[in-house]
């Protein structure tokens, strides 16, 4: 399961890249500087695995589609694009007059370049699952030959893809930074870092990599449209050392501020953001006692998961379904409120278990997920689980996730596409991100359904008997709350806005003069 959808509250922080835009001599400002929690895995588009990798390549480079203001795909580095009647045939007329870092000019060829390495078997590359629908993806002897791929250069200008089956949100797919188009010769590893030094496409490119301390990148001379701010430093570093140096002025942005911070930092302006993302509690069910569904309903009855968004303080929405607001399934009131009487019956139903069960939950290792993980604790001591955190580093804990070396896991998805099938997916039987070993077959006929074509069925209702299915007859996915983006501003930032996958807007930024 893709979790590259996983926290993105520190990303406010990073979306401050732009507050400096409009500063009043009409100068773009030499710096600004930012509180970063975590950092990247990889700077490889085709390699990354965590928000946090996507979210710094957006930065530095651009694909064949962007989203516009009304979540809707439209062309970015092409100048249109058509679809053929029967939905399998995609051709682009791109637009190569926009030049890499280093002069060199966009080329069709690049994007076919891309494909081929992202879905080529031997790279094992995690993002490409979302891309075997392309005709030609996997062959049925194993032996993958790439020139059986239907990606297709006409020309510099001209790209075509052919698609196996039709795929509803494949244009939102081509938004994801794993479509990006690739200089072969510059990604020499699974790193990415020699590519966005020598080329890119977006507004900066890398300029320095100090692991563990800070990330600087800084403006591409060959991008023309408006840059926020020449040069943005991400520090890292523990929190009360990045506390003190916002206290000092020498961070602009601090991301998730505590309760305490708040008080000890004011008078501070403070901010919160939503954006598309759901946290939830989920589980290996090839392990008992989460193998029994109601052993997991006894978990969902027994949550009383109102109580959360005042536990964090953060400004946590609270949680109606696995579908956060503002994107169709969305439900306004939960199908499940806590009943302890329910959950017992729950215990009952299922096969003996020990007067006290214990369980253990995956976790990263960040303050928030961390104290989410304290409040599960004392929530399933009421109903006699026992539960123990693992608190793992980001690597730790991605390597754990894809292995299955869980009982149970804390998750936040953050929605990468404006289409909750494509997270919906990520559960069906067959799916090679599915690392849950759950398997449904009513669940994955209603899934397919969405995924091939939306105008052809009543796509709410089976948005709704999916979800169900997922949050309450079999309790895969128990939602827990709709994270916000909190942080607090330093004196030269007014306000910023977010877009609803948790990025800057460039344009609605607001200065204190």
């Amino acid at each position: 399961m893709n979790s590259t959808k996983t926290v993105r509250y520190f990303f406010a922080a990073f979306g401050l890249v732009t507050v400096l835009a409009h500063s009043s001599l009409g100068l773009e400002p030499p710096v600004l500087r930012l509180s970063m929690e975590t950092e990247p895995m990889s700077m490889d588009w085709h390699a990354h695995r965590s928000a946090v990798d996507r979210f710094i390549l957006s930065f530095m480079m651009r694909g064949l589609l962007r989203y516009d203001t009304n979540s809707k795909p439209i062309c970015d580095l092409c100048r249109k694009y058509s679809v053929s009647e029967d939905k399998k045939v995609y051709r682009f007329e791109l637009n190569t007059d926009v030049p890499w870092s280093d002069g060199g000019r966009l080329d069709a060829k690049q994007f076919v370049d891309s494909f081929r390495r992202l879905l080529d078997p031997v790279n094992r590359f995690k993002a490409a699952e979302e891309f075997r629908v392309i005709q030609g993806a996997l062959q049925p002897d194993k032996k993958w030959d790439f020139k059986k791929l239907e990606v297709k250069a006409e020309n510099a200008e001209r790209l075509e893809i052919k698609l196996a089956q039709p795929l509803a949100f494949f244009p939102d797919l081509l938004t994801s930074v794993a479509a990006f188009p690739i200089r072969k010769e510059l990604l020499k590893d699974s790193t990415g870092v020699l590519h966005v030094r020598e080329a890119v496409l977006g507004p900066y490119q890398l300029a320095e990599w100090q692991k563990g301390k800070r990330i600087v990148i800084e403006g591409n001379s060959k991008y023309s449209a408006v840059r926020p701010v020449y040069r943005v430093e991400f520090l890292i570093g523990a929190r009360p050392v990045q506390v003190e140096k916002f206290k000092q002025g020498k961070i602009d942005i601090l991301s998730s501020p505590t309760t305490e911070d708040l008080f000890n930092l004011s008078p501070r302006q403070m901010q919160v953001n939503s954006y598309w993302a759901t946290r939830f509690l989920t589980f290996n069910t090839k392990l008992k006692p989460s193998s029994d569904p109601s052993f997991r309903r006894s978990i969902l009855y027994g949550l009383e998961r109102d109580v959360l968004p005042s536990f964090l303080k953060n400004g946590e929405r609270r949680a109606t379904g696995a579908i956060p607001p503002g994107l169709s399934g969305y439900r306004e009131l939960p199908l499940v409120t806590m009943d302890l009487t329910h959950a017992q019956a729950e215990r009952h139903r299922a096969v003996p278990w020990p007067k006290v069960v214990e369980l253990k939950i995956l976790t990263r290792n960040t303050a928030t997920e961390v104290l989410v993980g304290q409040w599960l604790l004392e929530q399933l001591e009421k109903i006699k689980i026992h539960a123990k955190l693992q608190i793992k580093d980001d690597r730790s804990y991605f390597n754990d996730l894809e292995s299955g070396k869980f009982e149970a896991v804390l998750m936040t998805a953050g929605f990468n596409i404006a289409n909750p099938t494509d997270w919906l997916r990520t559960f069906t039987t067959q799916a090679a991100s599915n690392r849950l070993g759950w398997a449904h077959v009513a669940y994955d006929r209603l899934v397919e359904q969405m995924v091939v074509d939306t105008h052809a069925i009543d796509f709410e209702k089976h948005l709704d008997q999916a979800t169900q299915l997922l949050e309450v007859q079999e309790a895969v996915v128990i939602p827990l709350g709709y994270p916000t983006l909190p942080f607090l501003l330093g004196p030269r930032v007014q306000r910023f806005i977010v877009t609803p996958f948790g990025d800057p807007d460039l344009v609605n930024i607001e200065l204190k003069r």
